[in-house]
Formats: structure tokens, C-alpha cells, sequence
């Protein structure tokens, strides 16, 4: 990306975060970029932040740790990371991540295992901050870089300059870096914000999803509503969490899914990162995954499914139109924060407590035996498009087709 490009990406960051003025702002993000971490924390101090910390990753030392480590040591964290967990989910706090692996793939020649026992851990580290970005109670937004290695594997039969210059195109296409990305995403999420009003005025009670390979019914919970990615937090700023987004996503009732779904999308979990699944299939009885199976990387859904007692359940269902910004683009940019937005999607694992009318103040185990799913998992999967309707059913017995070929009926 050119420099104007990459200012236009901090302006429209710190959109999404509603300002930062009199915040502490956390940016977590791999050196390779260094570039846009730099001008984010220069635009937020001049927007009167009182500090900015980049936090610079390397998956390259926690591969060594779970190759090399010792069981004990696979799972150990110094008593500083815990009270930066603590510091870091305390109000006062801005958090912004910019994706983007330099090696996607580093994980994945790594024993199965360890990768979980390892993800696992840590996922319980910084549960405290997981909890407070589920319920939306403090700003944060995601956002993903390119690098050479996901253009290249979004285009292999390119160079890795062109491939590279492609990649980047889509992202500066899909966030409108050269035209006021800002105007843009504002009226993007008027729109989202209209879809998701219209859907909680139909009174759902569940939604059938149906195309090659899936006949799927997602019960919602009767507490619960839909919404976009945007909401105005306890403090009062109004946060856009993803960017792009082009969602509209409810939390289902958990003990509520049935039948079988295919996934229409290649897809990489959470919990075993730069690993691909490629024709995933579930089936569901009362909520519980009773079995799978995927084309290729079926061994990485076992390692998800096994990660704790909830992860064969539904956290997240969401409604995408194929007709998407991210859609439009036409390829797999092989990171969820982009390629959830091209297709509807379900998520096992966790789901948003903030989404469930009277859920926030829940402990964990309130929340499961209310239907709401918590997990260590939150692993998104898309089973939407041009070839697959959906349908809600209202909770009078009412059908209503909410997509039909993939494109919202509106």
C-alpha cells in the first residue's frame, strides 16, 4: 500500500473505535506491520491519547515453544502476562489488531496436540479480555494487513509480486483506501443497521438453511436479537468491531440446531492456525455436533470439537448477502476477519452474552444453562451462497424467506 493509502487505513481505525481521545490504546500486531502500527499510534496521540503500547508478535517463538517445550512449560505463563490480561481488560483501554501473518503456515508441520494443549492455555490467559469483547463493553476493533505469504496462497499461479499487488488491491478495493473509506463504511453500516432492525421485527424463531448438502435448522434464542457489528457501548462511544464487516449475527439457542450443513468455503480454525479445512460437513442433534467430516483437515475439526465440553455447540450464526464488498472480490483471502464476510457463516464455540436480552452480568455457568454457549472455541465456517436459501420461521409457525440464492430478500 502507498502512504496515502496506509493514512486512509489509520483514519478509518480509529473511526472504528469512535476517537480515542483520554484512552490508553493496545496495538497488537507481527513487525512486518511496523508501518501501519506507526501511523495508528501517531493519529491516536494526535487525537489526544493519553498512551499508545504496540505490542509486537512472534509466531515464529511460540512455534519453538510447542515443538521444543516440555509439557508443563507448553502451558506456563509468567505472573506478568496474567496482570497484563488484567491491565488490558480494565476500562480505559482501547484494543486494536492488525492481522496478518508473515508465515501462516508455521504452526502447521507441529503435533496436533501440543497445538491445542498450547491454544487452549493461552485462550484461558486472556479469557478476562474474550469475556469483555463478547459482552461490547470496551473498544475494539479488528483488521488484517496483507502479506506475502496470504497472497500467495490466495493466488498461487501468480508471482509473488503479482500476487502480492492483486492481494492489496482487494483490500484497498473492499475498504475504499483511495476514495474516503470512512463515507463509505458509514453508509455501509446505515444499511447493516436497517438489516438487522427489519429481521428483529420479524419475530424468528429459527432459521432453515437449505443448498447442496445442507438442510440445517439454527433455533434463536427467544431472549435474543440480531445485530450488525456496530454498537454504542456503556461508556457511549459507538464501536464498529470488524472492518470490513458486511454481517448481520445473532447468538442461537444452543441445544437448538438440527440436521446437516455443508461448508461452501475453504476455512482455517482459530485453534490450529495456518491449517486449511476444505469440505466440511457436520451433522447436529439438539445443539451437539454427533459427527463430521471434511474433505481434507478433518483432524484439525477433532482438535476444535475436543477443546472443551462446548465446543460442539453453535455460538454464532450469521447473514451475509453474496453480493458482499468482500464477496465482489471473488477469491479466498485465507483469514476469517475477511473471508466471513463473503458468505453466510456459523461458529462453534462461544457466543455473544451481549446479544441475550438481561445476559451480561452471567457467569459461565449461568450462561450454558440458559442456552448461551461459552467456550474457549469461537472457530467461523461458512455455509452460505448463490446456491443456498434461507428461511426463517417465525415463532407463530410463519415461513419467511429471508435469502433466496444467496441475496437478501428486501
Amino acid at each position: 500500500m502507498n502512504q496515502s493509502q496506509i493514512e486512509n487505513y489509520a483514519d478509518l481505525i480509529l473511526w472504528c473505535v469512535d476517537g480515542v481521545e483520554e484512552q490508553s490504546v493496545h496495538i497488537s500486531c507481527e513487525a512486518v506491520h511496523s508501518e501501519l502500527a506507526r501511523k495508528v499510534a501517531g493519529r491516536a496521540y494526535k487525537a489526544g491519547a493519553k498512551l499508545v503500547v504496540v505490542e509486537y508478535e512472534d509466531p515464529g517463538v511460540v512455534a519453538e515453544r510447542i515443538a521444543n517445550a516440555s509439557d508443563s512449560a507448553l502451558t506456563a505463563f509468567p505472573d506478568y502476562d496474567t496482570a497484563k490480561v488484567a491491565e488490558l481488560a480494565r476500562d480505559g483501554w482501547t484494543r486494536i489488531r492488525i492481522a496478518g501473518q508473515e508465515d501462516p503456515e508455521v504452526l502447521a508441520p507441529l503435533d496436533s496436540g501440543r497445538i491445542g494443549t498450547y491454544m487452549g492455555a493461552y485462550r484461558r490467559l486472556v479469557d478476562p479480555i474474550r469475556r469483555r469483547v463478547s459482552l461490547f463493553e470496551m473498544p475494539w476493533v479488528g483488521v488484517l494487513m496483507p502479506t506475502p505469504a496470504l497472497a500467495n496462497r490466495a493466488f498461487p499461479d501468480l508471482s509473488p509480486a503479482d500476487a502480492l499487488a492483486h492481494y492489496e488491491q482487494s483490500i484497498v478495493t473492499i475498504l475504499h483506501l483511495d476514495e474516503g473509506p470512512v463515507a463509505f463504511w458509514t453508509e455501509e453500516f446505515s444499511r447493516l443497521i436497517e438489516r438487522q432492525n427489519r429481521l428483529n421485527a420479524l419475530g424468528l424463531d429459527r432459521l432453515r438453511f437449505s443448498g447442496p448438502g445442507t438442510e440445517l435448522e439454527v433455533g434463536l434464542h427467544p431472549d435474543g436479537h440480531f445485530m450488525a457489528a456496530e454498537e454504542t457501548l456503556p461508556c457511549g462511544k459507538t464501536v464498529r468491531v470488524n472492518m470490513p464487516s458486511c454481517e448481520v449475527f445473532a447468538t442461537p439457542d444452543a441445544a437448538r440446531t438440527n440436521g446437516r450443513v455443508t461448508t461452501t468455503r475453504p476455512f482455517q480454525s482459530t485453534s490450529a492456525p495456518g491449517q486449511t479445512v476444505r469440505g466440511a460437513w457436520f451433522e447436529f442433534a439438539d445443539g451437539e455436533v454427533v459427527d463430521f467430516g471434511a474433505d481434507s483437515g478433518r483432524e484439525i475439526l477433532e482438535r476444535v470439537l475436543e477443546m472443551d465440553a462446548r465446543a460442539r455447540y453453535l455460538g454464532e450464526v450469521a447473514l451475509v448477502d453474496v453480493g458482499s464488498p468482500v464477496a465482489q472480490q471473488g477469491i479466498t483471502f485465507g483469514h476469517m476477519l475477511y473471508d466471513e464476510n463473503a458468505a453466510c457463516h456459523i461458529a462453534l464455540g462461544s457466543g455473544f452474552p451481549r446479544l441475550i436480552r438481561g445476559a451480561e452480568k452471567l457467569s459461565t455457568k449461568e450462561l450454558i444453562e440458559r442456552g448461551i454457549n461459552y467456550s474457549v472455541v469461537h472457530d467461523d465456517m461458512m455455509i452460505g451462497s448463490e446456491q443456498v436459501d434461507v428461511t426463517g420461521i417465525t415463532r407463530e409457525g410463519s415461513e419467511i424467506v429471508v435469502i433466496r440464492q444467496g441475496r437478501f430478500v428486501e
